[in-house]
């Protein structure tokens, strides 16, 4: 018998293959009644087949990965259910997971990543910069009022007014010029650097609005 099989391998193979193709449904329900009797066998059975054959599972679904996904159908059906907006959500969920557990690696990836793609990644970003200029625009300019706003209530914090010693609500304390010497006023801050601003204010006192509009009456007056 074992000669024979060994002459005959093909045979025997193409023989298999027309007797599963004409009994699929039989051999199905078969199959479906042996597990639901043999429950704890097969899966025992099964658990030990894939660790003797790890390598070789593994091997066997990369190829047909590689094949399956190549295939115009799977790439147009992997596209939609990628747009879907549960799918999105659980996506996001999973890479800042996989992102907060595997930090050094993926900045490792995406370090050499640029390094390799220098010049692709500098072209890009001209055109995008050209085509969002003013969206670019805007959004610094947000960012830069947001940082000076927070310096400014930031200096404030803990602080009172140097004439009447108000220090309830420290956020409407305002900056008033000692001298003359005046560069800018503080409430244009958006415009500034926060290095001319730290001089700026190097200059003022804080004050609260009742004794910073007695001040200026007082000048007015004289």
């Amino acid at each position: 018998m074992k000669e024979y099989c060994r002459k005959n391998k093909e045979n025997i193979k193409a023989s298999r293959k027309l007797y599963r193709q004409k009994n699929a449904g039989k051999i199905k329900t078969y199959m479906k009644i042996y597990r639901k009797k043999n429950r704890q066998k097969t899966g025992a059975y099964m658990k030990a087949y894939k660790e003797k054959n790890k390598d070789r599972i593994k091997d066997q679904n990369r190829k047909y990965n590689k094949e399956y996904y190549k295939k115009p159908e799977t790439i147009t059906r992997v596209k939609a259910y990628r747009q879907l907006l549960y799918v999105k959500a659980k996506k996001k969920v999973w890479d800042k997971k996989y992102y907060e557990t595997n930090k050094p690696k993926v900045s490792a990836i995406n370090k050499l990543y640029r390094e390799k793609h220098k010049d692709e990644f500098k072209e890009y970003s001209k055109g995008y910069r050209k085509e969002h200029y003013e969206e670019l625009k805007e959004h610094s300019k947000e960012f830069r009022e947001k940082r000076m706003q927070e310096f400014i209530s930031a200096y404030k914090r803990g602080k009172c007014c140097e004439i009447c010693g108000y220090k309830k609500y420290p956020e409407i304390l305002q900056f008033h010029h000692k001298t003359r010497d005046k560069s800018f006023s503080i409430s244009t801050f958006r415009r500034k650097k926060p290095e001319l601003l730290k001089k700026e204010i190097e200059k003022c006192i804080l004050i609260c609005p009742n004794c910073h509009f007695w001040l200026h009456f007082k000048e007015n007056q004289t």
